[in-house]
């Protein structure tokens, strides 16, 4: 029997129907699964902590992530506060053993926070010594730095020193870089800061003279960059060493990336306030691949299509090495 293609073309019509209803009623229903899933705030994170591990509570965060803009953007924060939670509960050396580098491995930076904080100033110097061992991995040197604020209550200048006793380069500067973070970047880590008053992060750091100065001016454009104008951020420009100018301009990427960190299309934008705009987009792609926990030379920012200036990326891209210091 020989089938009319008019019957053949109404058959195709009825199924191509079927399919489109098909798919709008599995889309409706996906969507109403994905808004009726649970978030998490970050009260009940903490206390998840009671019940579960670290381990278990930082894969539920790194979960929580994908879809909660609000804790993607402030999740280092977070993650600093339940490496507190768990130094309290099971010790250094038990909670080191939940190592997660989930939101740019806040978590082993809270571990250290909190384990110095129960110390005294003569007793930090050996524990200088022994915290990174035995892998000595630079986001632990960073996490000192964060814990030797927490120790010394805020006292810039000793904290320093304390980072000067490491041997080696890179140590003391993600030793540095922790102790910069931790006065400029006002995300909530758990704890109360204590933090020498100033009026402007750029003139603070003009009284720090090599081998501070670099690292200073890579976090000094995150003071207040949650509610100041990006006229604030501008004044790296008006730094007079080039070197600082790019290192102030590179960390204002990687600070804008950090506090949006699914905003891409945003963080192209500002990076166009500078007239360095490659080092801003450096910033923004070492703390993307950060967060991500990509490799630094990774390119899923600018395959990602908020990114309209792909060749820019690309090209910056081209030209990254791999950075000695956690770009946190």
């Amino acid at each position: 029997m020989k089938i009319s293609p008019g019957l053949i073309r109404k058959t195709l019509v009825i199924f191509a129907v079927l399919f489109f209803i098909f798919s709008i009623y599995f889309y409706l229903n996906i969507k109403k699964e994905q808004k009726t899933l649970p978030h998490y705030s970050r009260e009940e994170l903490m206390q998840m902590l009671d019940k579960k591990t670290p381990s278990q509570v930082l894969a539920i965060l790194r979960e929580e992530i994908i879809s909660d803009e609000s804790l993607a953007n402030s999740c280092h924060g977070v993650a600093h506060e339940i490496g507190h939670h768990a130094y309290l509960k099971y010790g250094f050396s038990g909670a080191m053993s939940y190592e997660d580098d989930v939101c740019g491995a806040g978590y082993i930076h809270g571990v250290i926070e909190e384990k110095f904080g129960f110390l005294k100033e003569d007793q930090l110097l050996n524990e200088l010594n022994s915290v990174c061992l035995p892998a000595n991995l630079n986001r632990c040197f960073h996490g000192v730095g964060h814990g030797l604020m927490f120790a010394l209550n805020g006292d810039v200048k000793k904290s320093l020193s304390f980072c000067d006793s490491y041997k080696e380069k890179s140590q003391r500067s993600n030793c540095y870089d922790g102790v910069f973070m931790h006065i400029f970047d006002d995300e909530n880590t758990g704890i109360n800061k204590v933090i020498t008053h100033f009026e402007d992060a750029f003139d603070f750091c003009s009284t720090f003279k090599t081998p501070y100065n670099n690292n200073c001016y890579f976090y000094a454009p995150r003071y207040k960059m949650s509610t100041e104008s990006l006229d604030n951020i501008k004044k790296c420009e008006s730094i007079t060493s080039s070197s600082l100018r790019v290192s102030c301009i590179v960390g204002s990427g990687v600070g804008f990336m950090k506090h949006h960190i699914t905003q891409e299309k945003e963080g192209e934008n500002y990076c166009f306030v500078f007239k360095n705009v490659d080092a801003c987009f450096e910033g923004l792609i070492r703390y993307y691949n950060f967060h991500n926990e990509l490799v630094y030379n990774s390119p899923e920012l600018c395959q990602n299509e908020a990114i309209k200036n792909k060749n820019k990326c690309y090209n910056v891209l081209k030209h990254m090495v791999a950075p000695t210091n956690v770009s946190q």
